[in-house]
C-alpha cells in the first residue's frame, strides 16, 4: 500500500513562481511547478528520479497584487487640483488682483476630481506584487502534484 502524501494549503494568491520570473504569470501553484520542473526535463527522462535525485525541495512563492493606498489616491486628487488651479491663475483667465487661490471652485471640485481617480485606477491593473508567504514542497509532494496536473510525464 502507498503511503499518502499530504498536501500543504496554498495561501491564496494572484501569482506562484518556483524560481525568480521577470514576471509574475503563473496563476496556480501547479503552472509554477511545471515549468520550473520542466526545465530539468529532456525527452524520454526518469521523472521521478529527477524529482528525487537532481530537483529536491521546491519553494513555491506567493505574490498577491498591490494595492493603490487611500492617502495616494487622497494626494492624487490634491495634486491635480493645485495644477488646474495653478494652471487657471497663470494663464490670465483669473483675476490679476484675486490674491490667489480660487477656494471655492477647488472646494466643488473635491467630489468630482476624486471620482475621476477613482474612475482611472479602477480602470486599471496594478501590476507591482508583494510577496506573501512560502511554502517548501518535499520531492514526493511536488511528485503528487505533477502527477495530477502533467499526468503525460509519468508513462
Amino acid at each position: 500500500m502507498t503511503p499518502t502524501i499530504e498536501l500543504p494549503e496554498f495561501p491564496e494568491a494572484d501569482f506562484y513562481d518556483c524560481g525568480y520570473a521577470e514576471r509574475l504569470s503563473h496563476k496556480s501553484v501547479e503552472e509554477a511547478l511545471e515549468e520550473f520542473v520542466d526545465g530539468w526535463l529532456s525527452p524520454d527522462c526518469d521523472v521521478v528520479k529527477i524529482l528525487h535525485e537532481d530537483v529536491g525541495e521546491v519553494t513555491v512563492q506567493c505574490f498577491k497584487r498591490g494595492v493603490i493606498p487611500e492617502k495616494v489616491k487622497e494626494h492624487l486628487t490634491k495634486y491635480m487640483l493645485d495644477q488646474l488651479d495653478e494652471w487657471y491663475a497663470n494663464e490670465e483667465y483669473a483675476d490679476p488682483d484675486g490674491g490667489g487661490r480660487n477656494v471655492a471652485a477647488m472646494e466643488a471640485a473635491v467630489k468630482p476630481m476624486r471620482a475621476a481617480v477613482d474612475a482611472y485606477l479602477g480602470a486599471t491593473e496594478v501590476w507591482s506584487c508583494d510577496q506573501t508567504a512560502t511554502v517548501t514542497l518535499t520531492p514526493e509532494q511536488v511528485e503528487v502534484m505533477l502527477r495530477a496536473y502533467c499526468p503525460e510525464w509519468f508513462p
